[in-house]
């Protein structure tokens, strides 16, 4: 009776040790799973770094661009305002010479 009972754990013990088995297998086969895609999440990752980063140079290659233009308009704007002063002082020159009664 005992000998029963041995070959009967026997087969008990070989039962649960490759249910065992077949359960660390899946759970070996899902973290490989999960591994191949953090890995693929890894790399997406990487590319949108590198695309920020790209971004970000370009932006500043506009902002340098920009205030150039900037700079370069505030001086002709500031150019354009005297030579519109002096047009002015001019034609009202013109104005007050040709008034009858005006001499210099």
């Amino acid at each position: 009776m005992e000998q029963a009972n041995n070959k009967g754990l026997r087969n008990y013990h070989v039962c649960t040790s490759e249910a065992r088995i077949d359960n660390i297998e899946r759970v070996m086969e899902k973290m490989a799973t999960n591994m191949e895609r953090m890995t693929e999440i890894y790399i997406k990752q990487a590319t949108l770094e590198t695309r920020i980063a790209n971004i970000a140079k370009n932006s500043e290659d506009h902002e340098k661009r920009l205030r150039v233009v900037t700079q370069s308009v505030d001086s002709k704007e500031m150019l354009h305002k005297w030579v519109e002063r002096i047009v002015w002082v001019v034609i009202l020159g013109g104005i007050f010479y040709l008034q009858p009664g005006v001499s210099i």
